[in-house]
């Protein structure tokens, strides 16, 4: 869920990483059904796996939002930094 990375992905100082896995991708698994966190939809990859750097940089997003005192949605807006990665494909020997 990228609303809820975003929040966590340290604000002005943090990176969000976005990890583009192709579709059936089995290097991993999903663990909303493990986790105290249900609803955010995320995945824990193996460990060992090597990933390609795709794009980086720095965009205007949200990085946050919340209610405030008279029930009225604000969203933060502000820069962040990325970093977009797929998995490297194991070469046969």
């Amino acid at each position: 869920d990228y609303a809820v990375a975003s929040g966590h992905s340290g604000g002005a100082y943090g990176t969000m990483l976005e990890f583009y896995l192709p579709k059936g991708y089995d290097n991993g698994i999903y663990v909303d059904a493990f986790s105290m966190f249900t609803g955010e939809k995320e995945y824990m990859l193996n460990a060992g796996v090597t990933y390609e750097v795709v794009d980086a940089g720095v965009r205007y997003a949200i990085l946050g939002e919340y209610v405030n005192e008279e029930n009225v949605r604000e969203i933060i807006y502000g820069f962040q930094r990325y970093m977009k990665l797929m998995p490297v494909e194991e070469k046969a020997e």
